[in-house]
């Protein structure tokens, strides 16, 4: 009799656990998993590709022309992965940049203590009134977990850097008509202001 009432007692744990994971799998309770995107190659070609598209725009700009330049997710991860390469103080590696559904999705490896986590990144970019570029982060995550708001403010100032430093073409500033992100690019229209 003691044998049956200390079954008894291990299996309520043992049976709440498995009606507990039925309860998730029943159907409208499945997560969806999210299609992983393809990996981008990283090379220097691209590289060099995207500098040519640079230095052809910039001759267009300096003839006051309107400038129209598409940028590709291979020319933008390569780019960032020479450029993580070449600056060792920024703890990150293998940089994915996709041009997806009007966002740009930046996903790379972040490494901390010798512990290295995912960091998934969606940007909105856009442009306003007086030809500026803006962006607006519409999620942020270090593994499974939304990036804290520290790390999140010194990622969006060092954005504003960026953005700034990039804003200017012979030190004579642009004025940004649109920004459009389509299936795998992303296409800048401007000219001088």
């Amino acid at each position: 009799m003691k044998f049956t009432h200390h079954t008894g007692w291990l299996s309520a744990p043992i049976i709440l656990l498995l009606l507990t994971s039925l309860a998730c799998n029943l159907p409208g309770r499945t997560a969806v998993e999210p299609t992983p995107l393809p990996k981008i190659p990283v090379s220097t070609e691209a590289v060099e590709s995207l500098q040519k598209t640079i230095e052809s725009a910039k001759d267009a700009f300096n003839n006051n022309q309107t400038v129209e330049i598409t940028l590709t997710e291979a020319q933008l991860t390569s780019a960032a992965a020479l450029e993580l390469e070449a600056d060792p103080d920024i703890p990150m590696s293998d940089p994915q940049i996709y041009l997806r559904d009007g966002q740009v999705t930046l996903v790379a490896s972040l490494t901390q203590n010798q512990i290295s986590v995912p960091l998934e990144i969606n940007l909105e970019l856009s442009t306003d009134d007086q030809g500026n570029p803006v962006y607006k982060i519409v999620t942020g995550q270090i593994g499974p977990l939304p990036i804290p708001e520290n790390i999140m403010n010194r990622l969006t100032s060092r954005l504003d850097q960026i953005i700034a430093s990039k804003s200017t073409v012979d030190n004579t500033q642009i004025f940004i008509e649109s920004i459009t992100i389509g299936d795998g690019t992303l296409t800048l229209r401007g000219h001088k202001r």
